[in-house]
């Protein structure tokens, strides 16, 4: 028995005697810190694992990728510039992405089905993705480009971040799922979240193309070569 199953084994039981408590994680009035100056954070039903077990880096990479996602918004409400679908499946995101670190928490189990990302989501992006690709906006559409772009509008960085960090939560994702599965390949929920966090990075890259055109603004595509460099004499 490796050590992630005894790691299982000995959350059952907790939870089973714990079943019908309903405890808060964090109680005001009492002191809920320090306790991780030893260098672990609780996992679940009061088991520790060290700060940088997977399932710790997933839920850290799952909190920059709900930031980026609500600073995306945060532009969007100073000067607009996402239609209403992109607006609704951000909003989506910052509520529903705390799932994923609950479902990773209970070690993937396909039956946790309070945390497992409905595969309408992943179906409905990959539709959204294809309009994002063949619609036409100011008489323009989307041609091909290599997946290396620049942006100076800040509206465009802060969607570029966003699909960096939902790339990071894939990778992290990915070392939760092998460190606790082994070389067992996915499948079910596992597979289905994976595909879905894949999606949603290439998702945002064509989110940001598309508001390009909608901004009017030129791609700054990557060539593939060194440039010249001329700095200011000093």
């Amino acid at each position: 028995m490796n050590v992630n199953q005894l790691l299982y084994n000995i959350s059952l039981v907790i939870s089973n005697k714990q079943k019908n408590k309903n405890t808060p994680r964090i109680k005001s009035g009492t002191r809920h810190y320090s306790r991780g100056d030893d260098g672990t954070s609780e996992f679940i039903k009061g088991i520790r694992l060290p700060k940088h077990s997977p399932a710790h880096l997933v839920y850290s990479a799952l909190e920059f990728s709900k930031w980026c996602c609500s600073n995306i918004l945060l532009h969007h409400i100073k000067s607009p510039f996402l239609e209403e679908f992109e607006v609704y499946q951000l909003q989506w995101f910052v509520e529903n992405l705390h799932s994923l670190g609950a479902f990773c928490f209970n070690w993937g189990s396909d039956d946790s089905i309070n945390h497992i990302f409905p595969i309408e989501v992943l179906d409905t992006i990959e539709k959204r993705i294809e309009y994002l690709q063949t619609t036409k906006v100011n008489g323009k559409s989307l041609g091909d480009c290599q997946d290396f772009l620049s942006f100076t509008d800040s509206r465009l960085l802060s969607l570029d971040l966003a699909r960096l960090a939902f790339r990071i939560l894939e990778t992290t994702y990915t070392l939760w799922h092998f460190t606790l599965y082994g070389l067992k390949k996915m499948e079910g929920a596992r597979l289905d979240t994976s595909a879905l966090l894949n999606r949603i990075s290439t998702y945002l890259f064509w989110v940001s193309r598309y508001s390009t055109l909608k901004l009017n603004l030129d791609e700054n595509v990557w060539e593939a070569k060194i440039g010249s460099y001329n700095p200011p004499e000093f």
